[in-house]
């Protein structure tokens, strides 16, 4: 994990699948910036652009 930049957390669900999404395939399906994960002390979500 220390060399990682992107985190895709939480499972694959079928019933919320959505191809338009950026890196995830699904909508329960978190995208954590790793780097500001760190430098924050806990987890943060990319934003969307």
């Amino acid at each position: 994990l220390a060399q990682t930049d992107i985190l895709i957390d939480g499972p694959f669900v079928l019933a919320q699948k959505d191809l338009s999404l950026r890196f995830r395939g699904s909508r329960n399906q978190r995208v954590i910036d790793m780097n500001e994960t760190r430098r924050l002390g806990r987890v943060a979500l990319c934003r969307e652009e």
